[in-house]
Order: C-alpha cells, then structure tokens, then sequence
C-alpha cells in the first residue's frame, strides 16, 4: 500500500510524506506462534485433515472407478443412461482438465461459458461439484500439507517442493512395513546440504497396523505421500508434471488451471473450516511453524536442521513446552544421577594407596576383595579397560559366569572396576568429552544418554586429591583422545 502511494507523494502534506517514506516497525512475533500444540490440539488438527481427505478419497476413487469402466464399455448398452453419460462427461474433464463448455468466439475462448444442460445430464449440480470429482481442491490440498507436515516436521516448503516419483521403494507386506524414500529440496541448508532424501514408512512408530479399522494409511507419512501421490493423479497427469501436489484452482469462467506445488496460501482458513478449538475452549489457528515445533518437541530429534538450532531456535523459544520439557530433562538427570551414585562401588586408589599396595600386596589385595596376583596385574597395568581396570571379567555383575560384553563406560560404576593413577588421564577426557557432547545434543538426549556415566566420572575426578585433575588432564595424549572419541562413538561395544 505505501508503495502504491508512493507514486503520488506531492498530494500529500509532509507529514503523512514522512510516514509514508519511514520503515515499517519490525514485527513482534506473536506469543501464539511461539508455542507448540498440546497433544489434544495436534489431535485434532490432524484428524480434521484427516477427515478432509477421506471424504476426497472416495469421492475421486468413485469417479475414477465410473470412468474406468465407461472406457471398458461396461455402459454401452444403455448410451444415455446416467452412467453412461456420467463416464463420458468424466472422461472428457480426465483428458482435457475442463467443463464441457459453450461455443466461444475465437478472439476470447476464456469466455466460454460452462454448459449446464450437461452439468445437470452427468449428474452435478454445479462446475465446483464436477471438477471435484476428478480433482482435489486447495483446500484439501491444504489438508494434505497440514497432515504431511504433522508427521514427518519438514517444512511446508520442503513438503511443497517434493515429487511424485521415488526410488527404493519396498511394497511391504505383513513382515515388512512399506518404505518409500522422496527426494526434498531445502535451499536454506545451502547449495551442498539442500537435497535430501526423507524415508517414508507405511508402520507408526508408536502403534500397530491392526489397531485401526481402515489400517494406517492416514496415520503413516509413507499412507499420506501414496494417497495424495493418487488422488493428485487426475490433476498431475493434465499438467504433465512430477510433483506431489496437483490440484484445481477456481479461476476464470466456471473455473478453469489447475495449480502444481504447495500454495502460499496459510492453513487458518483451512482450520476456520472446521472450527478447530484450543484446549481452553478458544479459537485454535493452524499454522505450519507451530506444527512443526509440536513435532521436534515430541520427538526431540532435529528435522533438516542441526541439534544446535533444534535447541536454541525451537526448543529454548516453545513457550508452549518449555517448562514441561526442562521438567523432563531436571527429572531424567535426577533419575540418571542417583542411579550413578547408588551403582558407583568402584575401587578407588590414590599414588599413595598403590604404593602401599606394592609393599604389601597381601594385605591389600585383603582389603580390596581381590588376590595378592590380580590386584598385582592391575598394578602393572595387564588387566586395563578404557577407564579402569578389571578384576573380575569372567563374573561381573552385568554379565555372571561368562565374559563381561557391557558398555566400557559402565566401568566407572562396576564393582570390579578399580582405578588408579595411570586411569586419571583417560578417565578425564572422557569427562570432558561427555561435557562437551552437551552442545550437540538436546538436553533430554543427553541426560538419558551421557548423564549417568558423567556422574560417575564426576564422582571418581572430586576423589582425586587437590590439583591432581588438572595434572592428569595435561598428561593426556592424542591416543587417548582418539580412544575416548571411539568409546562415545560406540565403536567398542559389542
């Protein structure tokens, strides 16, 4: 508008010239857009997308069986029937994408005016009626988005730019779930990072098949990507085009063109539709950052995006579940933690524990619950782990009466674990690394994953005497650095 205005600034008195030259203000985020679903919410939005496309599967399901047998000739014994006319009219609109129409002039053949006479023979009671049975409409096209964004967290865009076809697609059958795997485009990752390749999969990660009356097809993103790659046939093959959205666009005279690809259409008028509510009784608008938020909470892995911005650009900023989410990471660290120290029976020995031990082997192998021999191999360093060393690996308490194939880093908890001086260096690489991993991970990833051997590592450092971690950490090597990479790499686990 200011633009537009613009073009005639000398009728305008200063004033309102200066207002119409300013910068825009920036615009607030609204605190809405912010937050995520709940899962009542993400319910119901999802099922009224649902809704939406069964009704235009067995609508174009219904047309397209009519019309498949109209070119079988299964009507031609009645040629003026309601079927038989039906199918002629629907295979007309299937190969030419258009209403049967009145002559035109040749100077404006976009005036043709829809014939009515045949609307009503075929049966529809209007165009909207009779493209629709071929075609989706933008607003189940909408629909489509708002489903497919709900269950895989990509992008609207990323959804919008995709294509019909796939590759390394499996059929699927009772054993083994249907997979199919599209190609997305996500410029913002950057000219070397945009392609990807997103599998779908025909089984809910949270449920199974038979659960549901009409199976998963609705419920899975490999059911959504199938139906709409079929219902948007109709639409795709008279465009003549690949991608995955196809669908009618009312323009014209009684509605003519189809639109291919995602719409910039927001899916509020979409959710006005159905009247979607908050839990709180009011107003629920749709929109696709917060669909995509409500995923990344739920599943609390990044989509197309890394760990850091999954944290600091969508977690850290859902005001909707912040709280809920650092009582869940506050709850699984206690948890994490108090198993540690509960599990923590490892043998500590300081410099002046092993000297101690080498004068008089006996009576601490005694003390330590080991024989005068092991305790001398640990000493000379022939029964060491990654972290410690063993005194014990044919009986531990993970593994009783065969060798030991628990994690290495459930060394620093094990009570035939027993550390030493010649362990620190190791020992506090591994726990700084477990303190740098932080960064690159979400906070709940982290917690159930690396808080329980921090804890431990954490207990065995605050053992060691004044000054002694810091000296062990300057001691420590590249080898050992490669070795605590593989460890957390899981490199060395069985």
């Amino acid at each position: 508008m200011k633009s537009l205005l613009r073009r005639n600034l000398n009728l305008y008195n200063p004033n309102f010239q200066v207002a119409l030259n300013a910068k825009n203000p920036k615009r607030e985020p609204s605190l809405v857009d912010s937050e995520s679903y709940t899962q009542s919410e993400l319910r119901r939005i999802l099922d009224a997308a649902r809704a939406d496309i069964r009704v235009a599967r067995d609508r174009i399901r219904s047309a397209l069986i009519l019309m498949d047998r109209w070119r079988r000739g299964e009507f031609d014994q009645e040629p003026h029937g309601p079927d038989w006319v039906r199918g002629a009219y629907l295979d007309n609109l299937a190969r030419t994408g258009d209403l049967l129409r009145y002559p035109a002039s040749p100077a404006h053949p976009e005036r043709a005016a829809v014939n009515p006479v045949a609307l009503r023979k075929a049966g529809f009671l209007g165009a909207a009626e009779a493209r629709g049975a071929l075609f989706l409409t933008p607003l189940e096209a909408m629909a489509f988005a708002v489903l497919l964004v709900g269950l895989t967290g990509e992008n609207v865009g990323t959804i919008y730019s995709s294509k019909a076809s796939s590759h390394q697609a499996a059929a699927g059958d009772k054993d083994r779930p249907a997979v199919a795997i599209i190609d997305l485009i996500k410029p913002r990752r950057g000219k070397s990072r945009a392609a990807m390749a997103k599998p779908l999969t025909s089984v809910p990660a949270w449920a199974h098949a038979d659960a549901y009356e009409e199976g998963p097809q609705l419920l899975t993103s490999f059911g959504v990507f199938a139906l709409l790659v079929e219902l948007a046939g109709p639409a795709r093959s008279i465009m003549r085009s690949d991608h995955l959205f196809a669908c009618s666009k009312w323009t014209g005279a009684g509605g003519r063109g189809f639109r291919i690809g995602g719409s910039k259409d927001v899916p509020g008028e979409w959710g006005e539709t159905h009247r979607l509510l908050h839990d709180d009784g009011s107003p629920l608008r749709v929109l696709f950052p917060r669909l995509r938020l409500t995923y990344v909470q739920a599943h609390d892995e990044p989509v197309a995006q890394t760990r850091y911005t999954l944290r600091d650009s969508y977690q850290v900023k859902d005001r909707g579940s912040l709280k809920q989410y650092q009582e869940i990471v506050e709850k699984t660290l206690t948890q994490q933690i108090a198993s540690a120290r509960a599990a923590n029976a490892l043998t500590f020995l300081t410099d002046v524990d092993v000297q101690e031990a080498r004068t008089n082997p006996a009576e601490a192998a005694l003390r330590y619950g080991v024989t005068p021999h092991v305790l001398t191999r640990i000493l000379d360093g022939h029964l060491d782990t990654v972290l410690s060393a063993c005194s014990d690996n044919e009986n531990g308490p993970l593994t009783p009466g065969r060798p030991c194939e628990a994690s290495f880093l459930m060394c620093a908890g094990c009570p035939c674990s027993v550390s030493i001086p010649a362990h620190w260096p190791v020992q506090v690489a591994t726990h700084d690394a477990l303190v740098a991993r932080r960064k690159d991970m979400t906070a709940l990833q982290w917690a159930q994953r690396y808080a329980e051997p921090w804890a431990r590592l954490a207990d065995i450092v605050s053992k060691m005497p004044v000054g002694s971690a810091e000296v062990a950490r300057k001691r420590i090597t590249q080898d050992d650095r490669n070795l605590v990479e593989r460890l957390l790499n899981r490199e060395m686990d069985h």
